[in-house]
């Protein structure tokens, strides 16, 4: 990829986290191509809601062989947002403590980051520093995890991936989360 395709995809994407893109533009193409329709019981880009400077998120199977996290990092602080991917199980080597080493800024991965950010359900914004729904990687069963970073502070999420068990709010958002998430390995390359 040359240098002036970069900072052309770079210019496109820098904006604001909080603010959402264009219902009509990039975004709402990316759903409709992917599938990642929004739903009336998510929030929708138009909606206020505080300032996020960062999301990860990804999933986690705690009983598993070899490769066992697949995190995902979206910087959306400034003028220049950044993603990041790690797939190197950092999350449970670092007990929680991502190292996100490899960068790969795209037009898709940030359109896919940012759905995350406008269709999260207002309960997590409003959540305290830590929260746990359903029974994330029970009975081999996985879990997602999802980290707001925010001026007031950071907040982690624990989602269980079987989703049978979860209000419908969660259930939808959380069956959101694990497509955005398959997308994003598509993208990537990333076939485990």
């Amino acid at each position: 990829m040359n240098y002036s395709l970069v900072l052309l995809l770079a210019f496109f994407a820098l904006s604001n986290c909080s603010q959402a893109q264009n219902s009509n533009g990039s975004l709402a193409q990316f759903e409709k191509k992917s599938g990642l329709l929004a739903d009336e019981n998510l929030n929708t880009p138009s909606q206020k809601r505080p300032q996020i400077n960062y999301v990860t998120f990804g999933v986690y199977c705690g009983e598993c062989m070899g490769h066992c996290a697949t995190m995902f990092r979206y910087n959306c602080n400034g003028n220049m947002n950044t993603f990041f991917i790690d797939t190197n199980d950092t999350y449970f080597k670092n007990r929680g403590g991502i190292i996100f080493k490899k960068y790969i800024n795209t037009h898709e991965n940030f359109a896919v980051a940012q759905s995350v950010i406008d269709r999260m359900p207002k309960q997590l914004l409003k959540a305290g520093p830590w929260k746990r729904f359903g029974c994330p990687d029970c009975t081999d069963g996985c879990g997602i995890y999802l980290e707001v970073g925010q001026e007031q502070g950071v907040k982690q999420f624990y989602i269980d991936y079987q989703t049978g068990q979860l209000t419908e709010e969660m259930k939808e958002f959380a069956e959101f989360l694990k497509t955005a998430i398959a997308k994003l390995k598509e993208q990537n390359g990333i076939k485990r």
